[in-house]
């Protein structure tokens, strides 16, 4: 006899978080709500986000992303998506990250345009984020698009994936790299 009631979601181990479901995916990695569970309880919701199989044999990749996670490490700014880990399972290289209840920036838009305040809110936000990033690391996101901004239930805004952002004085930031609609016109 089968039961209506849903049966709870298997979550998949991954070291020692429990990954949940797939919540995004780019070029370079897969994204996953995740647990930490441990002593008396404790469990921890947040986000692990795994180079992609085909790609973590690439080493310019693996560079990308460690130097991803290495630099997220020693930023910490409120309107930032902050690093608890960078490690390696089975040869798959991740990072474990925050996890921000709310919606992409992106799924917002959909739903329709936004008014003036909360327009001058969000990029307020950014501003500031990316202010510290370039101020104080020297760093260029190169990839601000509305997929990669999270905004809570309190309106709160968080800057995502840094994976393609370069030092303002690398030779890289010669490449060009992002999502060509949200490139300043003298990189595309």
């Amino acid at each position: 006899m089968e039961s209506d009631a849903q049966s709870p979601r298997a979550l998949t181990p991954f070291g020692k978080y429990l990954l949940d479901e797939q919540i995004a995916e780019g070029g370079m990695a897969r994204v996953y709500s995740a647990r930490l569970v441990g002593l008396g309880g404790f469990e921890k919701r947040l986000v692990v986000k795994q180079v992609r199989p085909e790609l973590a044999r690439d080493p310019r990749f693996v560079t990308m992303f460690v130097d991803e996670a290495k630099t997220l490490g020693r930023m910490s700014h409120p309107h930032i998506v902050p690093v608890y880990e960078l490690g390696v399972v089975d040869g798959t290289y991740f990072l474990a990250m925050e996890y921000v209840e709310g919606a992409t920036l992106e799924a917002i838009l959909a739903e329709g345009p936004l008014d003036a305040p909360l327009v001058a809110h969000v990029g307020m936000q950014i501003a500031d984020a990316l202010a510290y990033a370039h101020g104080q690391f020297a760093l260029i996101h190169r990839d601000v698009t509305p997929r990669n901004i999270m905004v809570d239930a309190r309106g709160h805004v968080r800057l995502l994936d840094f994976g393609i952002a370069t030092g303002a004085t690398e030779g890289a930031q010669d490449e060009v790299m992002g999502s060509i609609g949200y490139m300043a016109p003298e990189q595309a």
